[in-house]
């Protein structure tokens, strides 16, 4: 008997499950093996919020000590941590298992 996984998160599944246990979404009827390859899926709304408030306050405490003490070099230093940010938050995304011909790459 072949093996079913969830379409969504790419778990392992019961063959007369209709959904999946670990994210509910809904099984679908073909039987899918995993290619072994896996992608990161679209960021949550939750995370690009934290995001924007992280940024904003790194970025609003660096204006504030370039006007205070007028030193850009903070500036810079704001920039980076800014985009250090984004950069952990493009390469903490939830995986999600890729099946052959899926839209997502």
């Amino acid at each position: 008997m072949a093996a079913r996984f969830c379409s969504n998160c790419g778990k392992p599944i019961q063959p007369d499950y209709q959904l999946c246990p670990y994210c509910g979404t809904r099984v679908i009827a073909s039987t899918v093996t995993p290619s072994g390859t896996y992608v990161r899926g679209p960021l949550s709304r939750a995370r690009i919020t934290l995001f924007v408030g992280l940024a904003v306050a790194v970025l609003a405490f660096t204006f504030y000590i370039v006007v205070v003490d007028r030193d850009l070099t903070s500036l810079l230093v704001g920039m980076l941590i800014v985009f250090l940010l984004y950069g952990m938050l493009i390469v903490f995304r939830p995986r999600v298992a890729q099946s052959p011909g899926s839209p997502l790459s």
